[in-house]
């Protein structure tokens, strides 16, 4: 009996063994499970962290682009043209304050010292800068400089709320639609129509509010801005007034998508006389076809008692068709026109246009522009650009 039980024994060890072998296996694989889980929770943290770390970084971004030009008004040439390069530097600095700034390079600006080694460069003209006091001050001899640098917008902006938002410095002067969505990738033209610019100011050094608030499908967005007005630097204000503007705009779901707006802008500039100017927008989308026109009129009240003019309005559309664009754009521009006589400079620019969007940040364009002036000493001719232009950014 002794060995028979001896033998049962064996048997029942030899069971017993897998089961608490197994018994342990999973016993680690759990402990091994749970490391893991600390292990993935712990990277996730991490990732969060450097997420966060991340978005708080100085962000670079811009846009370039390069054009032909080939025109038959008299004494042109055909020519490259290195028109844009422009830097964006975005930061959030909080989840309430964000930085942002745009800095333009126009026509590849150069300035070189006379006493660089470059041998090409012509020292003939001398730079006297003085400094307040009246007395010279003594600064290397520059070449005559090719181009500009100009900052086109540096401010910090504060969301009070999520319907309003209060920008500190300068931005482009919310007015209309080119000003507003001005960026060479996106627009159908890198020649824009002939008033933008030239009635509302570019830019705008001051404060401003903006937002937008929703009612069901319909938005409602609006910038109110105070500045130091037009002809003066960002080194402050020539005369007490400040400029006041304001932009409307109001977005419905009629076609595909349709935006009307309103745009209000006050000046007195430094001599004394008066600005007063009012534009009207309206872009309509219909699936691939879009129909965008402005019109703008600005009354000048000059110290001498003068009312001065100037209207211009464009019509433009543009239909699109896989990575192409295909468009026709009506512009007239009358500009300073004084006691109801044209100025020589009216006239209209039917423009062709012709887009082809090789990546989603890349685009060809090729635009064919018929000038025409009633004015007969001046002439009208034709104008053609070929050009490209990239999105610097994602």
């Amino acid at each position: 009996m002794p060995s028979k039980q001896l033998v049962y024994l064996g048997w029942l060890c030899c069971l017993l063994l897998p089961a608490s072998a197994l018994a342990i296996t999973k016993q680690e694989a759990e402990e091994k499970l749970q490391t893991m889980e600390q292990d993935i929770a712990f990277s996730k943290e991490q990732f969060y962290d450097i997420e966060t770390e991340l978005s708080h970084l100085m962000k670079i971004s811009g846009y370039m682009d390069m054009e032909y030009h080939v025109s038959r008004e008299k004494g042109s040439y055909p020519q490259f043209r290195l028109h844009h390069f422009s830097l964006f530097f975005n930061k959030n600095i909080t989840e309430k304050w964000r930085f942002f700034s745009e800095i333009e390079y126009q026509d590849g600006p150069r300035y070189v010292s006379c006493n660089s080694p470059d041998q090409n460069q012509n020292c003939d003209d001398q730079v006297t800068v003085r400094d307040t006091s009246g007395r010279n001050q003594s600064f290397a001899t520059m070449k005559e400089a090719d181009g500009g640098i100009f900052a086109e917008a540096f401010n910090v902006t504060y969301q009070l709320r999520p319907e309003l938002d209060l920008r500190f410095g300068r931005e482009f002067t919310p007015a209309g639609l080119w000003n507003v969505d001005h960026y060479p990738p996106y627009l159908a033209t890198q020649q824009a129509p002939q008033h933008i610019r030239n009635i509302f100011p570019r830019t705008n050094d001051g404060i401003s509010a903006f937002g937008v608030q929703r009612f069901t499908n319909t938005f409602l967005s609006y910038n109110v801005y105070l500045g130091n007005g037009e002809y003066n630097s960002g080194a402050g204000d020539g005369n007490a007034s400040k400029s006041l503007g304001a932009r409307l705009s109001i977005t419905l779901p009629a076609f595909t998508q349709t935006e009307a707006g309103l745009s209000l802008y006050h000046d007195t500039w430094n001599n004394g006389s008066t600005k007063d100017a009012t534009g009207v927008h309206l872009r309509m989308k219909a699936n691939d076809f879009t129909i965008q026109s402005e019109v703008a009129h600005a009354s000048i009240e000059q110290v001498s008692s003068n009312t001065v003019e100037s209207l211009g309005y464009y019509l433009q559309a543009v239909y699109d068709w896989r990575a192409f664009s295909f468009g026709y754009r009506y512009d007239v521009f009358d500009d300073n026109t004084a006691n109801g006589v044209k100025s020589p400079t009216y006239g209209a620019i039917n423009s062709l246009i012709f887009n082809y969007h090789s990546a989603k940040n890349v685009v060809f364009k090729l635009e064919y522009h018929m000038e025409s002036y009633e004015d007969s000493q001046v002439d009208n001719y034709n104008h053609a650009i070929a050009s490209v232009a990239v999105h610097l950014g994602e």
